[in-house]
């Protein structure tokens, strides 16, 4: 279930978009606007408990792993680098070896034997693409699980809070933008950073 974790902040989204565009111009009842609000965290939320579950408890459990991404469902590469080399800091360690040999001259014998052994070394590759896509590990479990969950809890209470407001498909529009993008804090890499930073 872990392929459609793209789908969690997807569908809140799709909900806003609905109260948000078509709530006025249409007329939507409260029950409706309220049940398209709770209904579309509802199903993020069921969403992320079954990839949760997939992830670690269910029939093939992927746990040992230390995360699965969303590449079957929703994904791109974003920056491709093509190939690059992986020498684990083969030159960087050669390099300081030849200060170390200048400062100390008692220590030649040793570093001779250790450049020798580095220069050994074969040059291996790989490649080297950014991609987007969702991520799934220990953490962003718990995440989604206390957003969608939190989540569905305040929308459930503000379907009564609100009810009888003007505004009432404005507010459903709205409460769901910060939510979006604390569930956006789930995407790889730089993404997952700027997203938590923005809670």
């Amino acid at each position: 279930m872990y392929r459609y974790i793209w789908l969690v902040p997807l569908l809140p989204l799709l909900g806003a978009a609905i109260n948000g565009i078509f709530g006025r111009k249409f007329r939507f009842s409260e029950r409706l606007i309220g049940g398209i609000a709770v209904g579309s965290v509802a199903l993020s939320f069921l969403i992320s408990l079954s990839a949760v579950y997939s992830y670690g408890f269910g029939s093939h459990p992927e746990w040992p792993r230390p995360y699965l991404t969303s590449q079957d469902g929703f994904g791109f590469t974003w920056i491709p680098g093509g190939a690059v080399s992986i020498n684990q800091g083969a030159e960087a360690r050669r390099e300081a070896e030849a200060h170390k040999q200048v400062e100390e001259p008692s220590a030649e014998v040793r570093s001779t034997e250790h450049s020798s052994a580095a220069t050994g070394e074969t040059q291996r590759y790989a490649l080297l693409n950014i991609e987007w896509s969702y991520q799934l590990d220990a953490l962003s479990s718990i995440f989604m699980l206390v957003v969608t969950g939190v989540g569905l809890c305040i929308f459930v209470f503000a379907t009564g809070y609100m009810h009888g407001e003007t505004g009432f498909y404005r507010f459903f529009a709205y409460i769901k933008l910060p939510d979006d993008v604390c569930r956006l804090g789930r995407c790889r890499t730089l993404f997952l950073l700027i997203n938590w930073l923005l809670l």
